[in-house]
This record gives C-alpha cells, sequence and structure tokens, in this order.
C-alpha cells in the first residue's frame, strides 16, 4: 500500500498542497469503531458529565488571554499565570476576588515572564523559568515576598570549572512537591568528547527519550528517575530551496503523545499514551507498580482529519501574526513578517490512541490515590473525557467528560478548575466543586 503525505504551503491567500508518494507498507489492522452519539463503549461505562459530578460550577473573578495550570493554597487561594498578558494572579476564592500576584522584572524575587507556576512546600509557588539557566522567584503565597533562585548558579559553586557541562546538562524544570524537590527532564544529552581530537562534540537533542530526574535544590544535587519514551519522535525544523521553513505538522491529538506526572508527595506517575499502560513509581523508594487499562480504538474520520490539519495551519500563522504585532508595538515600528511557512502533513492515522495528552497540551492531574488520565471516546477530538483511576488497586473508577470548549487544567480537594472560552474568545476559570 502507498502511504501519502501532503506538503502544505503556508500562505493567508493561498494553500498548496503537493501530493508526495512514499513507498512502503503501513501494514493492515482491524478498528473497532466507537463513535455513537453518546460515546459508549462496549464493556466500559458510560461518561458522567462532569456538572452531574459536581456539587455546584462557581465562576471565578477575571478573564484571561490565556491560563496556565493554577495551584492551590490553603483549600482559598489560587494562583494562576496568564503569559500572554505577562502577569500572574491570586484569587481568593472565598471573598471571590482577584489581585495582582508578584511583580515583573529582572530584580530579586521577580518573574522574567508569567511562566508556569508551581506549589513548593505548602505555602511558597515558584514561577519556572523556559530556561533553567534563568533564575526564577520562589514567593510566598500569604505575604507576597519573594527571593530568586538560579540552578545554573547553585551547579556552578559546586563545580566551577564545568560550565559548559552544566549549562547543557540542566534539566528542563516542570514540576514540584511539597517536600520542596523539584522534578524536570533533560532535553540535551551530556556533551560527549572526541578520542582523538579531545574536542567537545555538539550535543544531540533527545528526540524521542525524556530522562526524568529529582533535583534536591539544596546542593543541587541531581538522580535520575526515570528514562521515558514519549512516544512522538520531534523533528527539527529544516528550510526548502527558497530558504522558506519546513515543519512537519504535529499530530497533536492524533498522535501517541506518552506524559510523565509528579505527585504532591513526590510519586512518579508515566503514562503510555499508545497502550494505555501506566507505571507508578514511589517517592523515596524502588517500589514500582504497573498496570494496564482496557479500551476500545476510536476510528478517525477524513472529515475531522482534515478540519484538524486546516486549523492548525491556519492557527500558526495567526500566531506568527500576533507575535509580530507585539514585537512591532515593543519597537515602535513595523516589523517585517518571515518567509512563507510549509508543513509536511503526515499520513491520516486510523484510529486514535486511547489515551489523549493533545500532543503535550494536556497532562496527568492527581489527588490522593487516584490519578486523572485525559482518554479519547469520540471522533474528532473536540472534547475532554478523563478516566478517573485508583493507582493502588490499577482500576477505572469512572469515567468524566466535559462540555465542548472547556479543558481541564488543575485538580484540588476543593475541586476541578477548568478553563472555559467565550463569545468573545476570552478564557474564564470556572470552578466544579466537589460533593
Amino acid at each position: 500500500m502507498a502511504a501519502h503525505r501532503s506538503l502544505i504551503s503556508l500562505d493567508r491567500n493561498r494553500i498548496q498542497v503537493l501530493r508526495v508518494v512514499l513507498a512502503g507498507s503501513l501494514g493492515v489492522f482491524t478498528v473497532m469503531v466507537a463513535c455513537s452519539g453518546d460515546h459508549a463503549v462496549p464493556g466500559i461505562a458510560r461518561p458522567v458529565p462532569i456538572s452531574e459530578w459536581a456539587s455546584r460550577v462557581d465562576t471565578l473573578p477575571g478573564v484571561y488571554s490565556s491560563v496556565g495550570r493554577p495551584v492551590e493554597f490553603h483549600d482559598s487561594l489560587l494562583i494562576v499565570s496568564d503569559r500572554i498578558e505577562g502577569a500572574i494572579w491570586r484569587i481568593n476564592l472565598r471573598s471571590g476576588t482577584r489581585q495582582r500576584f508578584g511583580s515583573q522584572g529582572n530584580g530579586p524575587g521577580e518573574y522574567a515572564t508569567a511562566g508556569r507556576v508551581a506549589k513548593l512546600h505548602r505555602d511558597s509557588v515558584a514561577v519556572l523559568p523556559s530556561l533553567s539557566v534563568t533564575p526564577f522567584p520562589i514567593i510566598d503565597v500569604t505575604s507576597g515576598r519573594g527571593r530568586s533562585y538560579s540552578l545554573a548558579g547553585a551547579a556552578l559553586a559546586k563545580d566551577p570549572d564545568s560550565r559548559f557541562g552544566v549549562f547543557l546538562s540542566l534539566p528542563q524544570l516542570r514540576a514540584m512537591d511539597t517536600l520542596g524537590i523539584a522534578y524536570g527532564a533533560h532535553t540535551f544529552k551530556l556533551p560527549v568528547t572526541d578520542s582523538v581530537t579531545g574536542r567537545r562534540l555538539a550535543p544531540v537533542p533527545h528526540t524521542d527519550t525524556a530522562i526524568i530526574v529529582r533535583v534536591s535544590l539544596q546542593g543541587p544535587r541531581f538522580d535520575t528517575l526515570a528514562h521515558f519514551y514519549r512516544g512522538i519522535t520531534m523533528k527539527p525544523h529544516t528550510s526548502d530551496a527558497r530558504g522558506n521553513m519546513v515543519f512537519d505538522l504535529s499530530l497533536g491529538p492524533y498522535g501517541p503523545w506518552s506524559e510523565w506526572h509528579v505527585k504532591q508527595d513526590g510519586t512518579l506517575v508515566l503514562v503510555d499514551a499508545a497502550t494505555y499502560r501506566v507505571r507508578v513509581l514511589s517517592a523515596g523508594s524502588p517500589i514500582e507498580r504497573e498496570f494496564s487499562l482496557d479500551w476500545t480504538p476510536v476510528a478517525v474520520s477524513d472529515s475531522g482529519w482534515n478540519a484538524y490539519v486546516e486549523q492548525e495551519i491556519s492557527g500558526s500563522l495567526d500566531a506568527a501574526e500576533r507575535s509580530l504585532d507585539r514585537v512591532s508595538a515593543q519597537l515602535g515600528k513595523r516589523v517585517g513578517g518571515p518567509k512563507p511557512w510549509r508543513y509536511t502533513v503526515p499520513p491520516k492515522p486510523e484510529a486514535l490512541s486511547p489515551v489523549n495528552f493533545q500532543g503535550g497540551a494536556q497532562t496527568v492531574l492527581s489527588l490522593g490515590d487516584a490519578a486523572w488520565i485525559p482518554v479519547h471516546r469520540a471522533d474528532p477530538p473536540l472534547t475532554e473525557f478523563w478516566d478517573v483511576v485508583d493507582l493502588l488497586r490499577g482500576e477505572r473508577l469512572k469515567t468524566l467528560s466535559l462540555p465542548r470548549d472547556q479543558k481541564l487544567i488543575a485538580l484540588s480537594a476543593t475541586g476541578a478548575y477548568v478553563a472555559a472560552r467565550d463569545d468573545d474568545d476570552l478564557l474564564r476559570i470556572l470552578l466544579y466543586r466537589a460533593r
């Protein structure tokens, strides 16, 4: 059978599609379709609307251009970032008020960008940087006072002669626990030295495997926890003969992107999106639990796939134009646009993978011994479905469904926090309070 790839030129007025035939067998397999109107799957309970799971739904104050994953403190304070607006907010759930949290800048305790926020200990929040070589603030959630921490600076203080190796070996931080431990994954291999010349060879990006590490900030000390296959190989962009950039179109929700998650007690949860295999590594011990959950593949429709491809391409152009507008506003003059982009479109998958991490845009959430895992139950994958899984028993407890245009962003004993987009294309935060 011949596989087809499409090369699409990105242009506001015209989208050109060039069909390129690639020889090779795709193989044949049987796909069981689970696309009924109520999203029922044989042997698996019908999803429950999250509104039925909740006791009530609260709309939190404020509107947002973008919403990061919020963190909750003392059952009453919520810290949430808006990267596009460059602001971090503190919401008081009891009084229903919102105020700015911290300050933007390069001074002690200030954040350069309103990035990912993480709960550190039980009373502080860290604003994690996009690059680990950048210092980041740790701010007291009650007083608002902060200090800065430099992972690179601490590592160099221990070994001043290893500047090149330290910068390349720093993990990309993405989570913290209440014990004051940070977690991240290496994005580059360590430098390799040529055995003949003694020269350092250029590092090679990790394209398919994440090396997950635990980082004690008192030191720092790095401990490798797991080598985790991500399921999707990230390819760098290339250039064609005219100098135009060519990207591989991301499969997004159509690809088996695997994810890892750290619970507040430091337990590591690894989820394979293609097989629905779950591994649990207990904090502070080598004990590992592993189980698989049953699932039924959902067939991918031509209409859903074609709509996704068109939306991704037009969305990339819109994002590029918004970025140019922001740069132009900062410089006070119009900045010219980049050369046209082109995308290599992969073949349409025959079926959706069981787990839907949306190309890395979604992740596992947890509360106590339960993990909430985003799953596929219908095509096209426009609605979020979440399996609530008992990690101790390895069982699915229930499946919850969200309304269209709503995205689950955080979980706590108070309830489930959801980002909802309104008719004006602005985001609001809803709290589905737990019963």
